[in-house]
């Protein structure tokens, strides 16, 4: 079975992490890892009203698809200032990942083999296109970062070659470091299988 390490780091523009709009979760259920990060509209408490709802929606749907669980979030989430996010499901047993997206929360695989998931357009709770089901493989060696728009997504993958071996901690914590913008929320979590 393969084990994980992972690591939230999220950075409120007000100061106050209570206050900041980007929320995420690391959930294991079984032989199921469920790995989010939502990134609602604006910023301050109301924001982060917001993506706390988002989160409460995902801990109690646990057991959903990627695409189903963003359909019952865009659901969940209708009335409110609206959200993006990206949706991981891991098979601790397979290495299996699948994935689905809306809006701009970049989420790469690092290592041996760089893969960068599309995102469907639309914000979750106002008006949303119908998600895609991504699939992909994590296995050792790889590492998986989720990212808001908080972060400068467009950097050359290369750029971290020289961390990935290092712990889901410091991966993320020199994500910020090197790639996080000051204008903005901003937060990453970073799941790393262990050898």
């Amino acid at each position: 079975m393969l084990r994980i390490e992972t690591r939230l780091i999220r950075r409120s523009l007000a100061g106050d992490e209570a206050d900041c709009g980007d929320a995420g979760l690391v959930r294991i259920s079984g032989a199921y890892c469920l790995l989010a990060l939502v990134d609602a509209l604006g910023h301050g408490p109301e924001a982060a009203d917001v993506a706390n709802h988002a989160i409460r929606f995902m801990e109690s749907h646990d057991t959903l698809a990627p695409c189903e669980m963003l359909t019952g979030m865009h659901e969940a989430l209708k009335g409110t200032r609206g959200a993006v996010a990206s949706v991981c499901r891991l098979d601790l047993e397979t290495g299996a990942l699948a994935y689905a997206g809306i809006g701009n929360i970049a989420a790469k695989i690092f290592g041996p083999r760089y893969l960068s998931f599309v995102n469907m357009e639309g914000v979750i709770g106002y008006s949303m296109r119908r998600s895609k089901q991504f699939t992909a493989e994590l296995t050792a060696g790889h590492v998986l970062a989720l990212c808001s728009d908080g972060v400068r997504s467009g950097f050359d993958p290369a750029e971290l070659n020289d961390i990935l071996r290092d712990s889901a901690d410091f991966i993320a914590a020199q994500i910020m470091s090197r790639f996080g913008k000051t204008d903005d929320d901003a937060s990453c979590l970073v799941a790393r299988p262990l050898p």
